[in-house]
């Protein structure tokens, strides 16, 4: 996905954007791993994501953040929270 992101061709004729997201911080990216690594039950992934972020944000004094989840069958969801 990163390197997808970078790629100006890509984000023009796949994304419809002008040009390309840029550099993206790697220590801004997945800082505390994915789900399995924050360990939840199944069917509270969302619950568990979106809290786990609140913290985040707390513990780094960021101001926004974003979780994002594959919920199956193709499909993905995300959120932006804002402190």
């Amino acid at each position: 996905c990163v390197a997808a992101w970078q790629d100006s061709k890509y984000c023009r004729s796949d994304l419809h954007l002008r040009s390309a997201f840029g550099e993206i911080p790697m220590d801004k990216l997945n800082v505390d791993g994915g789900a399995v690594a924050l360990g939840h039950p199944v069917g509270t992934s969302g619950a568990r994501i979106v809290l786990h972020l609140c913290h985040v944000l707390e513990q780094h004094n960021a101001k926004t953040g974003m979780a994002s989840l594959c919920i199956g069958g193709g499909q993905g969801g995300a959120v932006l929270l804002e402190r």
